[in-house]
């Protein structure tokens, strides 16, 4: 199935996103979920990830990085990766059945 974006522009604007994403466990297996930001009544209740949208749309940025916190970040664990990709074995394993 395709994940959707819908935006409302008229006359309750709204933004939802319908997307595929893995149920929880070993196998694998999807489900449809839904995440949506609207103009609301302010003593409705609304999850996390639909305040995060809701704030993206009235363009309150405090909730995410700037690009110099994500371009430092890399800096200092880019290193850190490249490192473990060069190690062929850094982690122990066991033969089965021991």
């Amino acid at each position: 199935m395709p994940d959707w974006i819908f935006l409302n522009i008229q006359p309750e604007e709204s933004l939802r996103i319908e997307m595929q994403v893995k149920k929880a466990g070993l196998e694998l297996e999807t489900q449809t979920t839904q995440l949506e930001a609207s103009s609301y009544d302010k003593t409705q209740k609304i999850d996390a990830y639909e305040s995060l949208l809701l704030e993206v749309m009235e363009g309150n940025q405090s909730q995410f990085l700037r690009f110099d916190e994500v371009s430092w970040t890399w800096q200092i664990f880019d290193p850190v990766l490249r490192s473990w990709m060069d190690e062929q074995d850094y982690i122990h394993t066991y033969p089965a059945g021991t």
